[in-house]
């Protein structure tokens, strides 16, 4: 199921380019993405450009190291619902939106984040590993 909504996402992306002709943001410069951690709370930023919006349901944040446990995330602001064409109503976030998730232990974790432009492309989906260490 999740590989068919990806080469999904990744058909309409091509089919929408190839309509428009439009340009397009690189993914970094669409969803700009910077990460800090102080006093065992990874803090998560994404500023994301006008025109373009985050997928709640896609967005995600995993321990994967055993040794490191990650609390729940608490989001700076409250997802948006959108109709999409192809994916019926779903929450997206369209402002700059800042997660801090609390951590103990030590380890890697991966965010994982997808979105799209309002034009119609919609990006693969991306993925940061981040080494994090208690004090």
């Amino acid at each position: 199921m999740r590989r068919l909504l990806i080469l999904s996402c990744f058909m309409i992306s091509v089919f929408s380019q190839a309509q428009t002709q439009k340009e397009f943001l690189p993914v970094q410069q669409a969803f700009p993405y910077s990460q800090t951690t102080a006093d065992n709370v990874l803090t998560v930023t994404f500023d994301t450009a006008p025109g373009y919006y985050l997928y709640q349901q896609r967005l995600s944040f995993k321990s994967i190291s055993s040794e490191l446990s990650l609390g729940d995330p608490v989001f700076s602001i409250v997802a948006q619902e959108k109709h999409d064409p192809h994916f019926g109503k779903v929450r997206v976030y369209r402002q700059p939106l800042t997660v801090r998730i609390p951590f103990k232990g030590q380890g890697k974790a991966k965010v994982r984040f997808q979105g799209c432009a309002d034009e119609g492309l919609c990006y693969m989906p991306q993925n940061k590993l981040i080494a994090l260490q208690s004090k």
